[in-house]
């Protein structure tokens, strides 16, 4: 035993081909686990799947055993047959819940524009956090005759809500939402 795995190592040393280690090993074990959720919750046997794929029934028992170490091509033929992204397969993270996978392959069909108005619907309807520059409202506190009625640049400039009545001192507090003039 010893002797043919420091031939392996000396064959793959003069390939520069590293061995695989834990880590490598543990990803094709993990890679070989979604390979078998997926095919199990589609309600597909390893005989169909073969079918559908072109992939051997050995070659997918050695793959979700973990031993085998599958190519792209492959691991694209067998997301396939089981219609889900490669990624799905591949992917480091823990497994996604179903309906955010069927979020994330519906949300990829849309043209950019739709994505945008998807966005956009998502933000308002479930406040995903906007950029910073969203989040700032400016106070103008507008005082005195030149201030008040149609030539003051602030009132002209932005729809104004009084927060307040008045300000001690006199004045109003005014907030500026949109370049529309308005007055309410």
């Amino acid at each position: 035993m010893q002797k043919s795995l420091a031939n392996a190592v000396t064959l793959n040393a003069s390939r520069s081909v590293p061995l695989p280690g834990r880590a490598d090993l543990a990803y094709l074990a993990a890679v070989g686990e979604r390979v078998r959720t997926v095919r199990a919750r589609r309600g597909m046997s390893r005989k169909i799947l073969s079918r559908d794929s072109g992939v051997s029934e050995r070659y997918l028992a050695s793959l979700e055993a973990g031993r085998g170490n599958v190519s792209i091509l492959l691991l694209k033929q067998i997301a396939q047959a089981m219609n889900v992204a490669v990624e799905e397969l591949t992917r480091s993270t823990p497994e996604v819940p179903t309906e955010l996978a069927l979020i994330e392959q519906w949300l990829a069909r849309l043209s950019p524009g739709e994505a945008r108005r998807a966005l956009r619907w998502l933000r308002r309807e479930f406040g995903i956090a906007a950029p910073a520059r969203m989040q700032r409202i400016a106070l103008i506190g507008a005082r005195g005759a030149a201030c008040r009625g149609k030539s003051c640049r602030a009132t002209r400039a932005c729809r104004s809500v009084i927060l307040r009545r008045s300000r001690p001192g006199g004045g109003t507090y005014r907030f500026c939402s949109s370049s529309r003039s308005r007055r309410r």
